[in-house]
């Protein structure tokens, strides 16, 4: 298989604008580090993420909405053993990272595309951004940063094994970004920031931590005038998926609203309740109408990648010879030695493929039932 080129020339070099506004001396000295990002203006400039849209595409599999059917076990077969082969009821939602299929190259930009929307925070006023420019920056800084460090630690089973800095601390509390003159941790931007001074549960579907129980990461970036929008959409799909929301008697939710809880659902759980309902389809519409005190799932924190962090030879393929990932993007093998998908890779596909054949035909949906509570060990 040739090996493809998968980037546009100078790709990073389209994040930087012309904004050249110089950071006031009041931003890098306020009482409460975090209060000075609640500033914006009504007007200014447009920054151009296209560049960081085609990194996505080129990333990023694209997974239809869960159809909430029962996970069935893999069939083993005789003389093969799946190699990190995810048991989680959730192993086939959500987008999923690309990420055996990169090459030093590939990494290399990614890199330099983070570079450039860093030195954006760290040159520039934020606070001449409108609001929801604003808000499209800090989810496409946040989600850069989560798929650099990605790239760099793959294969990697699970975000949570990454470590950072000379106190080894973990991928989304180290920080990892210089803003107004405050350096800043993945938790930072979600929870000090965008969570304080953004009134709106619908920014909990912004951010992807990297995992396969966080909302998805979108093949486009975020931009100013679709940000809503955007939201919109993948609050759909993470209300409506298994990880999102199951039933047992009472509701059981994702640990993500839990975190969200102090700064969006005051009145609980009414105003949770208000919020899914908003973009519940009819299953989870009858879930939510049993109320009463929602319980939490398990967390997923498994790498949401396509071969569960095995890396890009995990075995060889299953059903033999060379397989034919989709060509979304111009994704080939890209120089990592390895000639065909593994059997991990296959299995996903398969399984897409059956969901978007179920849904197509009209196939009715199953609900699910034992849903687990403790949280995986990984």
């Amino acid at each position: 298989m040739s090996n493809v080129r998968l980037w546009i020339p100078a790709v990073a070099a389209a994040a930087l604008l012309a904004l050249s506004a110089p950071l006031p001396a009041s931003a890098q000295d306020v009482s409460d580090r975090f209060s000075a990002f609640a500033v914006h203006a009504e007007s200014g400039p447009e920054i151009d993420y296209s560049a960081l849209s085609v990194i996505f595409r080129n990333v990023v599999y694209d997974v239809p909405m869960s159809d909430r059917q029962v996970v069935r076990s893999r069939v083993e077969r005789t003389g093969t053993r799946l190699v990190r082969q995810s048991e989680s009821r959730y192993r086939y939602e959500g987008n999923r990272l690309m990420l055996h299929v990169l090459n030093d190259e590939n990494k290399a930009i990614i890199a330099s595309y983070r570079g450039g929307l860093e030195d954006i925070a760290r040159q520039v006023d934020l606070a001449s951004l409108t609001r929801d420019e604003q808000l499209a920056f800090w989810f496409n800084l946040h989600n850069i940063i989560v798929l650099d460090e990605l790239a760099r630690a793959y294969p990697v089973s699970s975000p949570q094994r990454i470590r950072l800095g000379p106190d080894n601390t973990s991928l989304h509390d180290t920080p990892v970004v210089e803003a107004g003159g405050t350096r800043l941790s993945l938790r930072d931007i979600r929870e000090n920031i965008v969570y304080r001074h953004w009134d709106d549960p619908r920014v909990i579907y912004g951010f992807h931590t990297g995992a396969v129980g966080s909302p998805q990461l979108r093949r486009q970036a975020y931009t100013g005038s679709e940000v809503w929008s955007m939201l919109d959409a993948n609050a759909r799909e993470f209300v409506n998926a298994l990880r999102g929301v199951e039933d047992n008697t009472t509701p059981r939710i994702s640990p993500v609203y839990e975190t969200a809880r102090p700064h969006f659902f005051a009145d609980w759980p009414a105003d949770l309740y208000a919020h899914l309902g908003t973009f519940a389809g009819a299953q989870v519409s009858a879930i939510l109408a049993n109320g009463g005190e929602p319980r939490f799932l398990a967390y997923d924190d498994n790498l949401a990648d396509l071969t569960n962090g095995a890396g890009p030879c995990a075995t060889a393929s299953l059903y033999g010879g060379s397989v034919s990932r989709p060509n979304e993007g111009g994704l080939a093998d890209s120089g990592t030695g390895c000639q065909a998908d593994s059997e991990i890779v296959r299995d996903f596909f398969d399984n897409v493929a059956l969901r978007r054949q179920r849904m197509s035909s009209g196939s009715g949906d199953v609900s699910v039932r034992d849903v687990p509570e403790e949280a995986p060990s990984d």
